[in-house]
């Protein structure tokens, strides 16, 4: 009977144990990873945002990169979410040595974008990355993390965008890579409008700045077109994923590329809402992407329905006879 007794312990244990290790492993599985290897980035500080889509952006995690730029995020997400790598200022003093991963705690991000003060010169009409730094644009990249995924990244602390190289460790993080190349353009195409906005306050009294400021226009929106058209490609590529909730977002400028008081824009971003809902139907990224579409949609129907009675009054006025009206 004591050995049953004593069996009966060593089981229940083991059994134990096994529940222990099971639950932790389903626990490590819902954790994304995302390494980083950044040259010049010895000592520096790295923050990771999420986007949440109904309490804002919000600090994930900050660390210290090691004396070789390297770290780790390693963070539980119950859901497909959009984040952010951002990097301390560039301009700033380097920040001092110490341990590595040290930590600070969350809190809402803040700050002014700094401006770009390098003159525009003519050229082809092109939005394609090139090599330079950040110049003065806002350093940072937007990841799409999954979890049980790693994702890796190899960049320049100075400009994560343009510099980056993603790699997707486990096969499912790999949105990340696709939507890379557009967010290169995407910088590239925001660095030509501010130097363009620079280069023109430079030369509006010039003898020929219409023709300055004409080409400048032509090389802008071709970008715009550019880019425009290249977020279709990818919305109707990948609506299994938040890229397009990423790509709604997006301006050239002052100049949204997708525009909801636009009655096309808006038929295109009402097509990416279905196309997500479908697949993603409880992520609440797409839910409140789509119940946004759907109040623009029902405000676009009142208002033409307001306009079309406002004609209708109008017409029944200018058709009635000087008799009637007395």
């Amino acid at each position: 009977m004591r050995r049953l007794t004593r069996t009966i312990g060593v089981l229940a244990a083991i059994f134990g144990l096994l529940t222990a290790v099971s639950c932790r492993l389903s626990d490590t599985d819902k954790r994304a990873t995302v390494e980083v290897r950044l040259n010049e980035g010895a000592g520096r500080m790295l923050t990771l945002y999420e986007l949440r889509a109904n309490t804002g952006t919000v600090v994930v995690e900050t660390i210290r990169l090691d004396k070789n730029g390297e770290g780790m995020f390693r963070f539980t997400g119950d859901s497909l979410s959009l984040f952010v790598l951002q990097t301390e200022p560039t301009a700033g003093t380097r920040a001092a040595d110490g341990s590595d991963s040290r930590r600070r705690s969350r809190r809402d991000i803040r700050g002014d974008e700094p401006q770009s003060r390098r003159e525009a010169t003519d050229g082809e009409h092109t939005c394609k990355p090139s090599a330079d730094a950040a110049d003065g644009l806002e350093n940072r990249l937007v990841i799409f993390p999954t979890a049980g995924g790693t994702l890796r990244l190899d960049a320049d602390y100075a400009d994560l965008t343009g510099s980056a190289h993603l790699t997707d460790g486990q096969g499912q993080s790999s949105d990340s890579l696709q939507i890379l190349p557009f967010q290169q353009a995407q910088q590239a195409a925001e660095r030509l409008n501010r130097e363009a906005a620079d280069y023109w306050m430079s030369v509006r009294y010039d003898a020929d700045a219409r023709h300055i400021y004409d080409s400048l226009v032509q090389r802008l929106d071709h970008c715009y077109r550019t880019q425009k058209t290249e977020s279709v490609r990818l919305a109707a590529q990948y609506p299994h994923t938040l890229i397009p909730v990423y790509l709604a977002q997006l301006q050239l400028g002052n100049r949204p590329l997708f525009d909801p008081r636009d009655t096309a824009d808006l038929r295109t971003l009402a097509e990416w809402a279905t196309a997500m809902r479908q697949a993603l139907p409880a992520n609440p990224h797409v839910v409140r992407f789509s119940d946004n579409i759907e109040r623009l949609e029902q405000l676009q129907r009142l208002q033409a329905l307001q306009r079309e009675q406002t004609r209708r009054a109008q017409d029944g006025k200018s058709g009635r006879r000087p008799s009637d009206q007395a």
